[in-house]
């Protein structure tokens, strides 16, 4: 049987209950159709820009100047003496 970790299972207890009070707080708000897309829309994109910053940072998004550099770092270059 799986038993999450307490803190693993704290984290999801709360992100479930961000999560409710994200959806209360939105159908409560009392704004225009498109306050409200915006509303919905901008923590998605702000999460999808810090996962995106973080895979190119570390490296992990290929043909990017990070990743080449630590490519190049763990490749034993060789040098052939005359």
């Amino acid at each position: 049987m799986f038993l999450p970790k307490p803190k693993q299972l704290a984290l999801l207890l709360a992100l479930i209950a961000g999560s409710a009070v994200y959806t209360y707080s939105y159908h409560t708000l009392d704004a225009n159709f498109l306050w409200k897309s915006l509303v919905v829309l901008l923590p998605v994109q702000v999460g999808a820009s810090i996962y995106l910053a973080y895979l190119y940072w570390s490296g992990k998004i290929a043909g990017t100047q990070p990743q080449i550099k630590k490519a190049d770092d763990q490749e034993p270059r060789i040098k052939i003496d005359p």
